[in-house]
């Protein structure tokens, strides 16, 4: 079995490797395999939910400041006219 610095540092391809050449002889040995592809698309996962959530914030913030803008510009319409 590898150690775990240098599991983290193998590409997914590399790992899917692994699971291919350890499936043929013993499959509970590739369940360690499985779980690291599973932990790095939980990884994935996490930084796009993360990165969503932002967009989503900074969204909210622009449509705040329109909205105030358009009624401010709105307040100075009804008192110009």
């Amino acid at each position: 079995m590898e150690g775990y610095e240098k599991v983290t540092q193998m590409s997914d391809e590399e790992i899917v490797s692994r699971i291919d050449q350890g499936s043929a002889n013993v499959a509970p040995g590739i369940d360690f395999w499985y779980r690291e592809l599973s932990r790095r698309q939980g990884e994935r996962a996490s930084v796009r939910a993360e990165r969503l959530t932002l967009n989503a914030v900074w969204l909210t913030v622009a449509n705040v400041v329109v909205a105030l803008v358009t009624a401010g510009a709105a307040v100075l319409a009804l008192r110009a006219g």
